[in-house]
């Protein structure tokens, strides 16, 4: 539900449920069953199978656990980096009511009649206040009206300059026009850093394998199968049924 993202909660439910997973006795009795039959030698080996697989999660569980401990700490870091990239109501009240309130974008610049000597390309700046008509606002609101323009800088603590945004829809973009920067992974890790990007992948990749070890890949249809959850459903119907005939466990070969 949370798309393997670091959670301490759910760490701590992991850690807990370790715990509760061990080897059964019935492994021990599977593999003292008389295989005088085809059936018999099928059934140890479904149970040696599925416990095999019980104890891999076992370990991997563990080694989660002690991993996610740095995990979460770097991944707690990286939010707030996030947050702190993020424009507040007061700086900008206009940015701060979208979705994805990113203080940074990017200006586009070329060389023009006015500035031959500007260079071809675009810039990251830190977006600051908006504009109301002339005035940058200090209130980081424009009553009564929408911003004419958001002030920028190249350089942190730098002036602002004035910059207008670049209108939606449009075929090509201006020069000296602010691109507001949409969402995505390689942004959101610039962002947060190296160490907290490279735990985030790293604790949703072991989660991962945890989940495909247990409710299997998710196949053409969308759903997951092949996994020992429905290994072990397999195998309780089977033992079911083979305990309706009498015991059959014996110790002596």
């Amino acid at each position: 539900k949370k798309n393997f993202r670091p959670d301490s909660s759910i760490d701590k439910q992991l850690e807990q449920i370790a715990l509760k997973l061990d080897v059964k006795e019935v492994v021990f009795q599977a593999m003292a069953l008389p295989r005088d039959n085809k059936s018999n030698t099928e059934l140890a080996g479904q149970i040696l199978a599925f416990y095999a697989g019980i104890a891999e999660v076992k370990n991997l569980l563990d080694n989660h656990v002690k991993s996610a401990k740095s995990d979460d700490l770097a991944y707690a870091k990286g939010k707030e980096k996030a947050d702190a990239a993020n424009v507040k109501d007061g700086e900008n009240a206009a940015l701060a009511g979208r979705p994805d309130p990113l203080r940074y974008a990017i200006l586009v610049q070329a060389p023009t009649d006015t500035d031959k000597g500007a260079e071809f390309g675009a810039k990251i700046v830190e977006l600051g206040p908006p504009y109301c008509g002339d005035k940058i606002s200090s209130s980081g609101k424009c009553d009564g009206e929408s911003p004419s323009a958001y002030a920028y800088r190249t350089e942190p603590g730098a002036t602002w300059t004035k910059g207008d945004i670049a209108s939606q829809g449009a075929d090509s973009v201006p020069t000296k026009r602010i691109i507001l920067l949409l969402p995505g992974g390689v942004r959101d890790g610039v962002i947060k850093g190296g160490e907290p990007t490279a735990s985030e992948v790293l604790y949703a990749k072991r989660m991962k394998t945890i989940y495909e070890l247990v409710h299997g890949k998710t196949g053409p249809d969308g759903k997951p199968a092949g996994g020992l959850l429905e290994d072990g459903n397999r195998l309780e119907t089977r033992l079911q049924t083979e305990a309706a005939k009498g015991t059959q466990f014996s110790f002596f070969m």
